[in-house]
């Protein structure tokens, strides 16, 4: 399983590092991490990562395409 820091819907938040999703922290340790299907690979276009936003968009769009 990936690292949940290193995934696309993660958030600054004032409060730290949250899920876009669940709104939970994210673990920082580099093991750490939750069992989530929706996890995305950080993509960077134009030289700048994409908002977790898009990243949920595509992610989601990719599930329902299996369906």
């Amino acid at each position: 399983m990936a690292n949940c820091s290193k995934c696309g819907l993660v958030v600054l938040s004032s409060t730290g590092i949250r899920c876009y999703l669940t709104d939970r922290p994210v673990p920082q340790s580099s093991g750490a991490s939750w069992d989530c299907y929706l996890f995305s690979k950080i993509i960077v276009e134009d030289g700048l990562p994409l908002s977790p936003e898009q990243h949920y968009l595509i992610r989601k769009s990719e599930l329902d395409g299996k369906k």
